[in-house]
């Protein structure tokens, strides 16, 4: 296939658009060029006067709360937990799959191709699997191990219970079977080694992850110092998450660290040493009230960053162009030198080629030898009259883009608006109809998980009560 015409962003150039031609073979990126000539029998593709871009790479996700947008509004993560851990607790494999479609037809509307799915439930991660083979969407399906409740790993908590022995060794073997299913990194689908946090694993959880991810040949994902308790926390308690990672091996360059709010010069050191990514998520920080990662600092220790959307129960949706935007204007506020500030190409970058690291897919650029992995959109919107500087003029004053066209390892997946890789009007419908089920089991859940929060409540109000004093 030949798409001729579109305008490319050129790295080489300050990312300002320039008419290219695109030859796909075989899945991958074959050639990239002005006026290329079709082979003889080529198929061609005119994308004159439209912007071809690198789909983006959602680099952590949580499929799973796309069927629970609405359920919350404002509260803290450590109080919010226990709501989202009680409505995952609802989901059953119909329900997961629904919740999986749904977020790769939004993201694919929004020029997403591919994404870390950080999956909390061991019992739902062949149904999430399925789904993305079916729909030939790019995923990097992240099962998490924990085994540690944030009873047991906040400050001022009082631990229920006893901790569970089975987990570390039943996630070895589901990961070998999950291994066996789905993971394929030639294709579109492969797993990553995922802790759920380092606080929230045992020595023997740990030793269980660095088991997986050596024995499997594994990039690793996890949550990382979220929040200022989590922080303050493992000052405390003297288990620096950070070390914990570096000691058992899970601390490399194919280790994505998804929101890492709270690092200390140490941990970032420690973290651009071992050439790690931060997975930026400003828009769910901000929800959560989590704080403002200083990506700018972070930058300048070396450390990549990539981007991610978080789940639709705490953050804004998948339109990771909106998050791309936050990102930048909010990286601003931290550095007063703003010859310090993100370059357009450094911005690109955290929503392209540093999330396809994250994921481990050669995607996120228009180059030979990449997955042909694009998105072509209009420029039909006012946000491009007049047209001057395209990726800026998209990053700034699009509220998402006009996707007409996206290809998957070359393979169309929506055509001229449509989605043509799921019946997208059968799965509103599907969910629709499940809706009055679905709010009742939510308000249900809700009603269940007072209990729980209630202590994470009070320890919490204390804390902000010693800080205001």
């Amino acid at each position: 296939m030949l798409i001729q015409h579109g305008l490319v962003p050129d790295d080489a150039s300050e990312y300002r658009c320039c008419i290219r031609d695109v030859r796909v073979e075989k899945g991958r990126i074959a050639e990239v060029g002005a006026a290329l000539a079709p082979h003889d029998g080529e198929e061609t593709f005119d994308a004159v006067g439209k912007l071809l871009l690198p789909g983006m790479v959602n680099a952590h996700y949580h499929s799973y709360g796309n069927l629970w947008k609405g359920t919350a509004w404002g509260e803290p993560l450590e109080i919010w937990s226990s709501d989202t851990i009680g409505l995952g607790g609802r989901m059953d494999d119909e329900l997961a799959v629904l919740s999986a479609y749904l977020g790769i037809a939004e993201m694919l509307r929004c020029g997403v191709t591919a994404c870390v799915d950080h999956v909390p439930h061991e019992n739902r991660v062949d149904a999430v699997c399925g789904a993305y083979r079916a729909t030939g969407f790019r995923a990097a399906v992240a099962p998490m191990i924990s085994d540690i409740g944030d009873d047991r790993a906040l400050c001022g908590m009082q631990p229920k219970g006893e901790l569970p022995q089975d987990i570390p060794q039943r996630m070895r073997e589901r990961y070998d079977e999950w291994m066996r299913a789905w993971h394929d990194p030639n294709g579109t689908i492969q797993l990553l080694c995922a802790l759920n946090a380092p606080q929230r694993a045992s020595e023997r959880a740990l030793a269980a992850a660095a088991d997986i991810a050596k024995k499997h040949t594994l990039g690793v994902h996890t949550h990382l110092l979220e929040t200022r308790w989590q922080a303050e926390s493992a000052a405390l308690e003297k288990r620096d998450p950070v070390r914990l990672l570096d000691e058992y091996g899970l601390l490399t360059e194919r280790t994505g660290l998804a929101h890492g709010v709270f690092l200390n010069e140490s941990q970032k050191e420690r973290i651009a040493a071992a050439g790690s990514t931060i997975v930026h998520i400003p828009t769910g920080n901000l929800f959560l009230g989590s704080g403002r990662a200083d990506i700018l600092a972070y930058r300048k220790h070396g450390i990549a960053i990539a981007l991610g959307s978080d789940g639709s129960n705490c953050g804004t949706g998948q339109n990771l162009l909106s998050v791309l935007r936050a990102e930048v204007l909010l990286s601003r506020l931290t550095e007063p030198d703003y010859t310090r500030w993100m370059r357009i190409g450094d911005a690109w970058k955290t929503a392209t080629e540093n999330g396809a690291a994250v994921c481990g897919f050669p995607v996120g650029a228009i180059r030979p030898g990449m997955r042909a992995d694009l998105v072509l959109t209009e420029l039909s919107d006012l946000a491009y009259v007049p047209a001057i500087d395209l990726l800026p003029q998209s990053i700034f004053l699009a509220d998402r883009l006009d996707v007409t066209d996206v290809w998957i390892e070359g393979k169309p997946v929506l055509q001229n608006r449509r989605l043509v890789c799921m019946d997208e009007d059968a799965l509103k419908r599907e969910i629709l109809a499940r809706a009055p089920r679905l709010k009742e089991e939510g308000r249900r859940a809700l009603q269940a998980a007072k209990a729980d929060k209630q202590p994470f409540e009070i320890a919490y109000r204390k804390r902000m009560g010693r800080k205001e004093e």
